[in-house]
């Protein structure tokens, strides 16, 4: 019978202007007004995230090591804004 590994989780709070306010294992780019790639560390292999913000936001790119959100206001999600967001990530060690 295979062993089965347990998951690990990554949390973390990132400041609007994209640096990390709490966590490590991981780093944050902000690529433009409301745009955020949380990278993983090194043998992390991302399995699901979920991220709370106060504002609009929705997932643009989901891969094994990264995820983009992008962030809009709650009355306009397709006007971009800068906000601060908490995440937490489901994944296994490779």
């Amino acid at each position: 019978m295979r062993r089965r590994r347990a998951p690990e989780i990554i949390a973390g709070r990132v400041n609007a202007n994209g640096t990390v306010a709490m966590g490590d294992n991981f780093q944050v780019i902000k690529g433009g007004t409301g745009v955020y790639t949380v990278y993983f560390a090194s043998g992390f292999r991302l399995i699901s995230a979920t991220v709370t913000a106060g504002a609009g936001y929705g997932v643009t790119s989901f891969s094994e090591r990264t995820i983009t959100f992008n962030f809009g206001t709650v009355a306009s999600p397709s006007t971009p804004q800068d906000t601060g967001f908490s995440f937490i990530a489901v994944g296994m060690q490779t």
